[in-house]
């Protein structure tokens, strides 16, 4: 090969790679910041227009199923006399319907008992009867009045007769004064006054006497019928509390739940209000859910979950907040909420877990892409920014307070408007002032 044509193919590959060299510092002058910044170059970002959209922030976080509410299953039979298991009809584990039974309890022991109240107390109201009846008798009773009125009239009688002793005293004792009667005679009507005078007051004791017994009487009466009253309470107590126990020798279940401990068995006597059951409600069931502190502001009652478990993948269980723990755990900083789920067909046990989702009313809002924004994880929302590309193609560091963040996109609720141009890729390299590219070379 000649040397011109030597020539000629290195003048080509000369041209060549100046060629490829100028394409490969035009695409790393659109491509990488820093460099375009060194030559004098519009520095090349991806920039995006701010617009409204509908936006719902979603919480995820685990959950933990619970009872909706555990009661504690008593012995209802009271009294003295306690009765035996005679059979039991659920253990731990066991699923249990509303009025469903759970124990059995020795009829005919509660039943003699009841026979036996029962014939106290109409024993006991019979004498309340009686006693009533005897105090409306002393009451109305003529006989006392009848008495009282004899005593008068003898205290009248025996006022007359020591007013005439005293007179027939006073012309006696003139006369001996006298010395025209003997000594005998001022004695004898002296003795006569006195006799009187005994007889008036003995009539007098007579009818305070008269008076008192009367009083007595109907005192002991009222007593009698305050004792019998108190006696026919306490039967008729016993009596409603023999009826009762009667009524609970069936013990049912007041809930629809799971049987989570048993604490008799069958021969046992418990005594009153002794706890033989605890059984968890599980219809509905409770979601517990840990949420940060920092959405404190953001959860509410009656917001809605949707939930999904393990056992059951293709199904997603729907249910609503309603309980916030009003505490947060200082060491997780996190707050409990309750999701209350529908739990008809008993698939969710106590202690099974979950994924729960819990969505925000979905509102207009002003959005950008989640990473436009400087410095996104400022929890106060007092250092948030973003770039902004304005005229001339210069960008501009704009402050802004954000709002929920969802799907990638996060709200503006001050700083920015509909229709700005928001920094999407490249703004960590910007400036205050810069010249701005916006292209697709970060496709190439």
């Amino acid at each position: 090969m000649t040397m011109r044509k030597w020539l000629l193919i290195g003048i080509l590959l000369l041209f060549a790679g100046v060629a490829g060299l100028f394409v490969v510092l035009r695409h790393v002058s659109r491509t990488v910041p820093t460099f375009a910044r060194k030559v004098g170059m519009p520095l090349p970002v991806k920039a995006v227009e701010a617009n409204r959209i509908e936006m719902g922030k979603i919480y995820g976080t685990s959950a933990v199923i619970q009872p909706i509410r555990v009661l504690t299953i008593t012995n209802k039979i009271k009294g003295d006399e306690a009765a035996a298991a005679v059979e039991i009809y659920a253990d731990i584990g066991d699923n249990v319907l509303i009025n469903q039974v759970l124990v059995r309890f020795d009829r005919e022991f509660v039943q003699s008992v009841y026979e036996a109240v029962r014939s106290a107390r109409d024993h006991s109201a019979e004498d309340l009867k009686y006693a009533e009846e005897n105090l409306r008798r002393i009451r109305t009773s003529e006989l006392p009045r009848t008495k009282e009125n004899t005593a008068r009239s003898e205290i009248v009688y025996a006022e007359k007769e020591l007013e005439r002793a005293k007179l027939n005293l006073r012309r006696i004792q003139a006369v001996c004064d006298q010395n025209l009667l003997p000594e005998s005679d001022l004695e004898k009507a002296k003795s006569e006054a006195e006799a009187a005078a005994v007889r008036c007051q003995t009539a007098k004791e007579k009818l305070l006497l008269i008076r008192k017994e009367k009083a007595d009487e109907l005192d002991n009466a009222i007593v009698r019928v305050s004792q019998a009253k108190i006696r026919y309470k306490e039967a008729e107590e016993k009596f409603l509390t023999a009826q009762k126990n009667l009524h609970n020798v069936t013990l049912i279940s007041p809930v629809t739940g799971i049987v989570t401990e048993r604490r008799i068995n069958p021969g046992e006597t418990p005594v009153a209000n002794q706890p033989l059951f605890l059984i968890g409600q599980t219809d509905p069931v409770l979601a517990e859910a840990a949420i940060p502190e920092e959405h404190s502001r953001e959860i509410f009652m009656q917001m809605k979950a949707e939930i999904v478990f393990a056992a059951f993948p293709d199904e997603i269980f729907k249910g609503e907040i309603v309980r916030i723990a009003p505490v947060t755990d200082s060491k997780t900083r996190t707050f409990s909420v309750y999701v209350r789920i529908a739990n008809s067909d008993f698939r969710l046990k106590p202690g099974q877990t979950g994924f729960v989702r819990i969505q925000k009313e979905k509102r207009s809002a002003l959005a950008v892409p989640s990473i436009a924004l400087i410095n996104p994880a400022d929890i106060r929302n007092e250092n948030n920014a973003v770039f902004v590309v304005g005229p001339g193609n210069i960008a501009g560091l704009r402050k802004v307070r954000v709002g929920i963040s969802s799907e990638g996109m996060t709200e503006i609720r001050e700083g920015l408007s509909p229709g700005d141009k928001v920094v999407t890729v490249g703004q960590f390299y910007l400036k205050e002032g810069d010249k701005v590219r916006i292209g697709n070379e970060f496709n190439e």
